[in-house]
Order: structure tokens, then C-alpha cells, then sequence
């Protein structure tokens, strides 16, 4: 049955200009005037906007095709957050509202319409439905472009609608089986909500149910194009990452020719670090000819050098570095509170009890871990994730519960979780530092009198990264990474790009806090991961004035 939505009787045509406002004190708003700006805007959607997502472009993105090797999750995902997120909903919005204004001027005052607008089918609608057909066609094969042209062809619709004999629900059923055999099974709700908004605007007569059931057609066709990317990124992802290296010596061997990258903070930074390299006794074949790189590679992402500028050379992997700095500072500052916690703990048993009280909390957390062989535990579990010093333990001192501990460390999780996040990590921290000393205080049941002077040592030695406490931890941290990140070293410098790539992210998973986790190795294979990558992209850079040889095993891989 033809569609009645474009020949309205009077008396629907009231009934439907009354729904339209919102202000029911307002003046009507379908005035040629008012309505003619809105007639010729562009959809929230075209195929300008998400030609970014064109495969042609991903692949010469040369931070996308960097990105590719570290993330086995990467895809190309929709705007969701940010402010602009909310501009273009807001834009969105205003746009579906006019769409529906001018669709409401189209079917009940036909000549105001002509007016206005003209003859000429350039206005919003057909401009919306061209712009969707645009689009389809983008992601069908050459083969099926003639039959989906044919099933939609605008112009015909648009002939129809003037006459007023198109059939919308005959269209939006044939669109939904077109989409359904081009989309994946998870965007079969979505079709079939589109369907259900056409095929009752229709019936009914509804606007409102009309641009819904197009705002839904044009964001399926939108997820339609990512979902067709995000195909090709699978299928191209190992091409993609054989070729890393190759390609990304060319980019920026054009960057250098063109002057728009100085190498010279690169090369001063490696020049550096050979100076200050000492070859260790123990690991130093695992890095071959590396060794000054990556030790200052490791020294880079400590949390003391938060604050130097990276060489130009880590163009792509600032966020990755930042990560890790990230990371590193989390380990090392939870793992000194839970040391405050276990002394505070015992000092304040001891000063209840009567026995001999150790020393202060920072006293005896720097002393078990500068004395020899003691070193910050980031590695074992939880049941000896600190010295526990048992047979020095005075009689009668209660072992510390592995469940409290526990019940602890997810406290503090939540409360560094819970920080609003700050371009500086330390100020991030400095302002949760009262409520994690309050919580250890409370945890280890100390008196209520001892809390201010408590959490004066918790800024002093986690909030203060020149700390004697801090610098030790993280000189502890340096020591057990450089061991690991050798071990990974001799693993994968061996290996092609794509093996590097299945290696160090084959058991790849989201970041999470657990004092059970292996922070020094996770850390070790990310660091290698990126390391490794580098030097084969930037080693004649670096090689340029270090006048140094050069490791002929990882510059020709990849």
C-alpha cells in the first residue's frame, strides 16, 4: 500500500504541527523565513567526515601503523567522550530537529515549500538520503553497487514523495534485509529499530517516528564503515606490521632531509648514555651492542625522569612512555605504603605491648631495603610481598594477615582509581596522599593521636620522589627491571616484527592492580617490546656520531 505519511488531511496536518512544538505558548515556527537556513544543512554524517576511516589513509598514518604494533585490540572506534563528543551531539540534535521542521513545512504547506526552497531537490532530505548512499556504496563490492542504485535510487524517491505515492515501509524493509547481509549479526537490533521507526511513520502519519528511523539509518550506515575498517585492519594487520620498519625509516628519513625533525636531542640523549654506560658482568650478551640504549631507555621511564623532555626520536611512543612512567610509580608507591602499613603496624603493637619498639616506619622500610640482599619485593606474591623478619619478631607479635593486606591494597586501588586524572603524576598523587595515610591508619589500628605525625612520613617518603625511600625503590626497581628486561631481550631480539608482535602482546590484557602480578616482568616485556622496535627504525640516527658498532642481529630484522 503506498505510504500516507506525505498526504496529509487537515486535520492530521493540525494535530502534527501542534505535537511539533515544544512550547506550547510559542508562535508557530514553520515559517518560510525561519525555515529556509535549515533546509539546506549537511547531515551529522557524510562521507567527508569518516573518510579518515579510509583504509588508504589508515595505512600512510604513520601513528596508526606504529600503533598497530602494539595494541592487538586496535581498532577504529566512534567519538563517544570528550567536548567534541558533546559539540557534535549537540549539532545532531539541532540537525534532526530542523530535519523534522522541514519535512512538517514539506507535507503541509506544499506551495510555502516551493516557495521557499524551489523545485530543485538539493534541501535536507534527499541531500541526507544521497549522503547515505554515498556512503553504502563505499563499503559494497563494485558488483553489488548497481543493485543497491537500483533498490535505492533517490531521485525516483524523491519523485515519489512529491506526488506523494511513496511507499517508505517497502523501502526501510528492503534497506533492512541490504544491511543486514553487509553488517555484522550485532547490528541486526539496531536495523530492525530502524525498520520499526519508517514502517510506523508511515503508518501512522508520524514525523517523529520518520527521522527517527532515518537518524537510526544513518548511524548504522556510520558503524556499518567502521565495522567494514575494522575488517581490513584484521586482514592487513600482519602486512601492516612486517612492513613497520621499512616504512617508518622512510618517513622519517624524509622528516630529517625536509628539516622538520632535529635529530640532535636523539643523538645527544644516546651519546649520554653511552657515557654513562657500564657494562655489568651479569646479562650483558643478552643485549649485545644495546646495552647503553636500553639501560637508559629503562632509566628514562623512571619516575625521576617524569619530568625530561623524551628524544624527538620517541615521536610515536610518548603515550606508551607515559604509560609506563605511570605504571612504574603506581608499583613503587603501593608497594612503599604497604611497607609503612606493616611497620605501623608492628611499632604501634610494640609501643601497646610493652616490647622493645623497632625504629620509625621510614627508618625501618629504608633499612630492610638497603641492607645486603634485601631489595622492594615488586615480583612475589602476596604472602611474602614484604620481609617479614619472623624470628626477630618479639613474642607474642601476631603474624600480619595476608587477607587484611589484601583487603588493604584494593583500598588504596580504589582510592588511586578514584583521582581525577592530572597531566603531572605526582600531583595526582599528593592529592589522594591524606586519604591512603587515613585508610593504612585505620587498617592498622593505630592510635588516633599518632595520625598527623604518620602522615607527614607519607608525603615525605611517597608524595616526595627525592626521598631517601623513594630513591632507593626505585633504584631497587631498576636493578630487578634491567635483570628481566635482558631475559627479554635475548627472547625476542631474534625475532621478525610480526613474531616480536605475537610474543610480547600474545597474552595481552588490560592493566590491572594486583599485588599477585609480576609488575617488573609485565613492565620488562612492554619495554622490550618498544625497545626493540626503536632501534631497528633509529639505530644509524643514533649510530650517526656514537661512532660505536653496530648490533648487525637486530638492525636487520623486521
Amino acid at each position: 500500500m503506498a505510504v500516507s505519511a506525505w498526504k496529509v488531511t487537515a486535520e492530521s496536518a493540525i494535530n502534527s504541527r501542534i505535537a511539533l512544538l515544544d512550547n506550547p505558548k510559542a508562535q508557530p515556527t514553520l515559517l518560510p523565513t525561519s525555515i529556509a537556513p535549515a533546509c539546506f544543512e549537511a547531515p551529522p554524517v557524510t562521507r567527508a567526515a569518516i573518510s579518515d576511516v579510509d583504509i588508504d589513509k589508515l595505512i600512510s598514518n604513520p601513528s596508526f601503523r606504529h600503533d598497530i604494533n602494539f595494541d592487538p585490540q586496535l581498532r577504529v572506534r566512534p567519538l563517544l567522550y570528550g567536548k567534541k563528543n558533546r559539540m557534535k551531539k549537540i549539532r545532531a540534535n539541532q540537525y534532526w530537529h530542523s530535519l523534522k521542521e522541514v519535512l512538517a513545512m514539506f507535507t503541509m504547506d506544499r506551495p510555502g515549500f516551493y516557495a521557499v526552497i524551489g523545485h530543485v531537490d538539493d534541501w535536507a532530505l534527499p541531500t541526507l538520503l544521497k549522503t547515505i548512499g554515498d556512503i553504502i556504496a563505499t563499503v559494497i563490492s563494485p558488483s553489488e553497487l548497481s543493485f543497491f542504485k537500483e533498490g535505492f535510487n533517490v531521485e525516483l524517491l524523491m519523485q515519489q514523495l512529491h506526488k506523494n505515492c511513496a511507499d517508505l515501509e517497502k523501502l526501510a524493509g528492503w534497506l533492512a534485509q541490504f544491511l543486514k547481509t553487509h553488517c555484522p549479526p550485532m547490528r541486526d537490533q539496531w536495523i530492525d529499530t530502524m525498520y520499526k521507526h519508517l514502517s510506523n511513520g508511515n503508518r501512522t502519519s508520524d514525523l517523529r517516528e520518520v527521522v527517527n528511523g532515518l537518524r537510526s539509518l544513518l548511524g548504522v550506515v556510520e558503524a556499518m564503515v567502521l565495522d567494514d575498517a575494522n575488517h581490513r585492519i584484521r586482514c592487513l594487520r600482519p602486512r601492516l606490521i612486517e612492513s613497520t620498519i621499512c616504512f617508518e625509516q622512510q618517513y622519517f628519513r624524509r622528516r630529517i632531509c625536509s628539516g622538520e625533525m632535529d635529530t640532535f636531542s636523539a643523538q645527544h640523549w644516546y651519546n649520554e648514555a653511552v657515557a654513562r654506560f657500564v657494562r655489568p658482568a651479569r646479562h650483558s650478551s643478552h643485549f649485545g651492542e644495546t646495552g647503553a640504549f636500553f639501560e637508559a631507555l629503562c632509566r628514562l621511564i623512571m619516575p625521576s625522569s617524569m619530568r625530561r623532555c623524551l628524544p624527538s626520536t620517541f615521536l610515536f611512543d610518548e603515550s606508551r612512555i607515559q604509560r609506563l612512567r605511570s605504571d612504574m610509580l603506581e608499583a613503587i608507591n603501593l608497594n612503599i605504603c604497604m611497607g609503612m602499613y606493616e611497620d605501623l603496624k608492628r611499632n604501634d603493637y610494640c609501643a601497646t605491648s610493652g616490647h622493645f619498639a623497632s625504629p620509625t616506619a621510614d627508618e625501618a622500610t629504608v633499612r630492610r631495603s638497603t641492607s645486603p640482599g634485601a631489595e622492594f619485593n615488586f615480583n612475589t606474591p602476596l604472602e611474602s610481598s614484604r620481609p617479614s623478619n619472623n624470628k626477630f619478631r618479639p613474642p607474642g607479635v601476631p603474624t600480619l594477615s595476608k587477607d587484611e593486606n589484601r583487603r588493604l591494597y584494593r583500598s588504596l586501588v580504589d582510592l588511586l582509581q578514584s583521582a581525577e586524572p592530572e597531566p603531572d603524576l605526582s600531583t595526582r598523587w599528593r592529592s589522594i596522599l591524606p586519604s591512603m595515610a587515613l585508610e593504612i591508619h585505620r587498617a592498622a589500628f593505630a592510635h588516633g593521636n599518632t595520625l598527623g605525625t604518620f602522615e607527614n612520613k607519607v608525603f615525605a617518603n611517597v608524595g616526595e620522589m627525592d626521598s631517601v625511600l623513594h630513591r632507593r625503590a626505585q633504584e631497587s626497581f631498576q636493578t630487578r627491571l634491567m635483570v628481566e628486561l635482558g631475559i627479554c631481550i635475548c627472547k625476542y631480539r631474534h625475532l621478525s616484527a610480526l613474531e616480536l608482535f605475537s610474543a610480547a602482546t600474545g597474552s595481552f590484557q588490560t592493566y590491572e592492580h594486583d599485588q599477585n602480578r609480576d609488575m617488573v616482568k609485565d613492565i620488562a616485556v612492554r619495554l622490550a617490546h618498544l625497545g626493540i622496535l626503536h632501534w631497528r627504525v633509529h639505530y644509524k640516527v643514533y649510530m650517526e656520531t656514537a661512532g660505536e658498532g653496530v648490533d648487525l642481529e637486530t638492525k636487520n630484522r623486521g
